[in-house]
This record gives C-alpha cells, sequence and structure tokens, in this order.
C-alpha cells in the first residue's frame, strides 16, 4: 500500500510540473549561468641505454626517468540572451 500511495505522490508531482510547464511562454530572453570542471592526467617512464662499443671497458648502463602530471581546469560562464537568435556570452 505505501508503494501504491509514493507512486501515486510522485506522478501527481510530476503531472503538475508538466502542466506548469504550459503555463510559460518561452520567448528566448533570458540571463544564464553555467560552470565546468575537468581533470586530465597521465605516467610514462622513460628508459635511456648508453653502451659505448669502441671502449672494451665500458658498462652497459641503463637508467629510467619518470613523468607524471596531473592538471584541473575549471570553467565559470555567463550569457544573457537578448532574443531566440542574438546573445551575449562572457567566460
Amino acid at each position: 500500500m505505501k508503494k501504491i500511495l509514493m507512486s501515486l505522490a510522485c506522478t501527481s508531482i510530476l503531472v503538475s510540473a508538466a502542466w506548469a510547464q504550459d503555463d510559460v511562454v518561452n520567448d528566448g530572453s533570458g540571463f544564464y549561468i553555467g560552470a565546468g570542471l575537468g581533470a586530465s592526467g597521465y605516467f610514462a617512464t622513460l628508459f635511456d641505454s648508453t653502451y659505448n662499443i669502441y671502449d672494451p671497458d665500458s658498462t652497459y648502463v641503463v637508467s629510467a626517468s619518470s613523468l607524471n602530471d596531473v592538471d584541473v581546469g575549471y570553467l565559470f560562464y555567463a550569457w544573457y540572451h537578448i532574443n531566440k537568435i542574438i546573445g551575449v556570452e562572457a567566460s
């Protein structure tokens, strides 16, 4: 019984929200804001070997170096639509 009542309550909320949308006339004008966030990273190991073939006493040397980097980017933006065709944006 609880599940049925909860389903009816959720359905009535969704239906009333849909009916409210019909009353609003969207002329395309208005102020909007937004934000974005992103991240990227990499890890790499580089190997380098050296050996002098002309020197009989030379030893074979292997060296390794690692590269890693993580970057985070963010963006804030705002724009204003004057009408459905023309708008101004700043970021």
